[in-house]
């Protein structure tokens, strides 16, 4: 269900903000974060096609907003410290 996997979402980004992660660490964090908040917006975009009923709706959002989150994903995959 879009809600329970946006207050899963909404989670999550609230413990990263909670954490205090060290600095080597900090570019990766900064970036699943902000693939979190792009795939907050999918799961909103999402909602609002659901609720509008629109099946026959462009995806071109949706894809936009689940390919910016994926990139964040593996921008913070390469950030992660290699010692």
């Amino acid at each position: 269900d879009i809600t329970y996997a946006k207050t899963q979402v909404q989670a999550l980004i609230q413990k990263l903000a909670n954490a205090n992660p060290p600095s080597e660490w900090q570019q990766s964090y900064n970036s699943y974060n902000n693939s979190l908040q792009s795939f907050s917006a999918y799961l909103d975009a999402m909602q609002k096609r659901v609720q509008a009923n629109d099946r026959a709706g462009s995806d071109s959002e949706l894809n936009q907003l689940k390919s910016q989150s994926d990139s964040y994903i593996d921008q913070a995959i390469s950030k992660w410290p290699t010692s």
